[in-house]
């Protein structure tokens, strides 16, 4: 694997880690999500090569236009 594949990866991964999407989804109780944050590394797995940040972001996008403030 390249360092930019493995990069890809971790920046996707750790996007994750903040999306409020991803956390409910995924039953994570308690973990404080921040839709900015998480769109910072959606963009770092994307400039880095991340097919899947691209639908990633996009749901991330749509979920925070229909969401409430």
């Amino acid at each position: 694997w390249s360092s930019d594949v493995c990069s890809s990866d971790l920046a996707l991964r750790a996007g994750e880690t903040y999306d409020p999407i991803f956390l409910k989804e995924n039953g994570f109780v308690g973990a404080l999500p921040d839709p900015d944050r998480a769109k910072e590394w959606y963009r770092t797995a994307l400039e880095l090569g991340s097919a899947e940040a691209v639908g990633q972001m996009q749901r991330l996008e749509r979920w925070l236009v229909s969401s409430p403030e």
